[in-house]
């Protein structure tokens, strides 16, 4: 998977690449630990949590959190990091519904920053098209009815690509 690669981060003249992790609203995810296990080189990760205080996950706020998730990434480019990725699908789908959305707000971001950006939403629709999936089962126990069937109509219409 190309998101995945072990090479993905190329070797700055310091010797260490430099990971930046962009994480959900009130939330300290284990992604920059399961990072060094992957990895099979020394790596830098910093991690910044995505405003805004008080986020409540509704719809309604994921589909205002763009100027977050570009503040957060300048934040991370700032600091040095090199490639950045993003945790939480739902921040990628939400753009607009559809996997053209999610692939330019991930544009965005790389233009506003000026490195690379992940987001995972992107990089879960990648693997579907990488492993030439035909039919894709959404498991999705700790969501609500209405969330469910936001996520399936995305899968749907976006049939996992552009």
């Amino acid at each position: 998977m190309r998101a995945l690669s072990k090479n993905f981060l190329r070797t700055p003249s310091d010797g260490i690449p430099k990971l930046g992790v962009i994480a959900a609203p009130g939330w300290i995810d284990p992604t920059g630990r399961e990072f060094y296990n992957l990895c099979q080189q020394a790596i830098d990760i910093a991690q910044t949590i995505m405003p805004p205080v008080g986020f409540d996950y509704s719809f309604e706020q994921i589909e205002q959190v763009e100027p977050h998730l570009e503040s957060a990434a300048q934040l991370l480019k700032e600091a040095g990091s090199e490639v950045i990725i993003q945790v939480g699908p739902a921040f990628a789908y939400f753009n607009d519904y559809t996997s053209a959305g999610a692939r330019a707000l991930q544009q965005r971001l790389e233009d506003a920053c000026g490195c690379q950006v992940i987001l995972n939403g992107v990089a879960v629709l990648d693997a579907i098209l990488d492993l030439d999936c035909k039919r894709v089962v959404l498991a999705c126990p700790y969501y609500d009815e209405h969330w469910k069937k936001t996520f399936f109509n995305i899968f749907t219409i976006s049939r996992y690509s552009d």
